[in-house]
């Protein structure tokens, strides 16, 4: 493929009835054509190059189509080997890129077969707050399973106690409920959120006393009271 510069003569654009099968590309003006043109070259570099000397104005490159869903891309690049599909970048700017979509509030920016992590998307934050910030403003929301209330404190105790049982026993219920018992201060802001506790109820505290093992419990008063920790009480679990 022949690419030759226009005469001064040529006018905006090219011969109306469009260039023939064959023509070469002329600059400055519009080359018409009804079929499919193609630049196949044999390269360690790039087989074209388009850049804009211009500075402060003026881009590179510029596609349009007229394509309809399911049928083909305004741009396409297919890597036939293993290495990247496309590379953006920007040298100086705060800002990278920017996809506008015309499709209304359900529009995508776009869609992916990738399942893997995206080095870079995966974000530390949501609206300026980490996992944990987020959960806890989800909970302080009231938003918490079916059968559990909110502690007030970033996670949902179950709303009712479980039948009495001994520490280790009462994990093990907890843990295959892909839950955990409470933390002391737990049961605590969930009882000043208005959850009526039991009598002595399980937390996951435990200490050593002396010689023997206890659990902190909590009354219905709301204050601490020491198990042994072979005991049965009452317990509740706790979903994160």
């Amino acid at each position: 493929m022949v690419v030759s510069a226009a005469n001064n003569d040529d006018g905006p654009t090219a011969k109306a009835a469009g260039n023939k099968k064959g023509d070469p590309l002329q600059i400055q003006v519009r080359n018409r054509s009804r079929g499919e043109s193609g630049l196949v070259t044999v390269s360690t570099g790039y087989s074209m190059r388009l850049s804009n000397k211009q500075v402060g104005d003026g881009g590179g490159a510029i596609y349009g189509c007229r394509s309809a869903p399911n049928t083909e891309s305004c741009v396409n690049a297919d890597n036939l080997n293993t290495g990247l599909g496309f590379f953006f970048r920007t040298r100086k700017g705060n800002t990278a890129g920017r996809i506008e979509a015309a499709g209304g509030v359900n529009a995508k920016p776009f869609t992916t077969n990738a399942t893997g992590v995206a080095t870079g998307l995966n974000a530390d934050q949501v609206d300026g707050q980490g996992a944990a910030e987020l959960a806890q403003s989800t909970r302080a929301g009231g938003n918490c399973p079916t059968g559990t209330a909110n502690t007030g404190v970033g996670s949902c105790v179950e709303s009712t106690p479980r039948p009495a049982a001994a520490f280790a026993g009462a994990a093990q219920v907890c843990g295959a409920a892909n839950r955990r018992l409470p933390l002391v201060s737990e049961l605590i802001a969930a009882r000043a959120a208005g959850v009526a506790l039991a009598d002595s109820e399980l937390t996951e505290s435990v200490y050593q006393n002396g010689a023997a093992f206890e659990v902190t419990a909590i009354n219905s008063a709301g204050n601490p009271a020491a198990v042994p920790i072979g005991t049965a009480a009452p317990f509740r679990c706790v979903s994160d």
